[in-house]
C-alpha cells in the first residue's frame, strides 16, 4: 500500500478510529481474494476494491467497505459494512440484504462487527466474488 493509500484510509476513518483493526483484517481477507493485481480506491462513502485486469481489460471491482452513516434498528451500533457481489443469491442468515441490480449479479451487504467474523465463509465468498468479476472481465473483454 502505497503512503497515499494509506492516508486516505486514515482520512476515511477519522471520526471512527475504533473501525479500523476491523477495516485492516477486512483489508487483508479482500486482497487474497482479489489476488495479483488487486487493488483499492478510497472514495467518499466507501472504499472500493478491484481485481487485477486481465489482458485486455480494466480492472472490476468486486468488493467494498463502508462505515454504515445512519442508525437502523436491530443494526450493531459499531460495525463495518462489506459489500460483494455474486453470480447468485446467497441465503445464509449472515447477510443483511441482497439485491438483484442486474439479472444474474447479486449485490450483498454483510455487517461486521468483530475480525471473528471474517472467517472461512465470509472468505469464501470474496474468492467466489473475485471470481464473478473476472468471469464478467472475460465477458467483456469477447
Amino acid at each position: 500500500m502505497t503512503p497515499e493509500e494509506n492516508a486516505a484510509v486514515d482520512g476515511y476513518f477519522a471520526l471512527a478510529e475504533w473501525a479500523k483493526p476491523l477495516f485492516w483484517d477486512a483489508y487483508s481477507a479482500i486482497m487474497e481474494a482479489a489476488g495479483p493485481g488487486g487493488s483499492m480506491t478510497v472514495q467518499k462513502s466507501q472504499i472500493a476494491f478491484r481485481i487485477g485486469p486481465s489482458e485486455g481489460c480494466r480492472p472490476l471491482q468486486f468488493a467494498f467497505v463502508w462505515l454504515p452513516t445512519r442508525r437502523i434498528n436491530g443494526r450493531p451500533g459499531r460495525c463495518l459494512g462489506l459489500t460483494f457481489g455474486l453470480g447468485r443469491r446467497e441465503g445464509n442468515p449472515r447477510i443483511a440484504v441482497v439485491s438483484e441490480p442486474y439479472p444474474g449479479r447479486f449485490t450483498h451487504h454483510l455487517l461486521l462487527e468483530s475480525p471473528q467474523e471474517l472467517d472461512e465463509t465470509v472468505r469464501d465468498w470474496l474468492k467466489e466474488a473475485a471470481d464473478f468479476a473476472r468471469s464478467k472481465q472475460q465477458t467483456r473483454r469477447r
